[in-house]
């Protein structure tokens, strides 16, 4: 498993499968409704058809996006964690650390370089 990526993470694929499951299910709805408002075209069966492409390609789309949005959302995050998370405690000898020991401490745990003074 990657590290870097977010251990909740969104599958793209099983969500675009979900979105086309959805806008086909959205566009036999839609059907229906035609159906029993006597809306009747000329070419039925194209527009059935025409319907229910529209429809599943638009919720597979519309899924995949929404999942995909959420994964790099929730990517810094996985990362931050990951970066701070594999670092070891500094642990110093008194209970009481003073200023010089806790700046040390500090650029130690984020490993910043502190400038050096002439």
């Amino acid at each position: 498993m990657n590290q870097l990526a977010s251990p909740n993470a969104w599958s793209i694929s099983s969500s675009a499968v979900y979105g086309w499951l959805t806008g086909i299910a959205v566009g036999g709805l839609h059907q229906v409704h035609f159906a029993l408002s006597h809306d009747n075209p000329d070419n039925g069966f194209l527009r059935v058809v025409g319907v229910l492409i529209v429809g599943g390609c638009g919720g597979a789309i519309l899924f995949a996006g929404i999942a995909m949005l959420r994964n790099q959302r929730d990517r810094p995050a996985a990362i931050a964690t990951y970066v701070v998370g594999s670092r070891t405690a500094i642990k110093t000898m008194s209970t009481r650390a003073t200023g010089d020991e806790s700046q040390r401490a500090g650029a130690a745990a984020f490993n910043v370089r502190k400038p050096h003074s002439p």
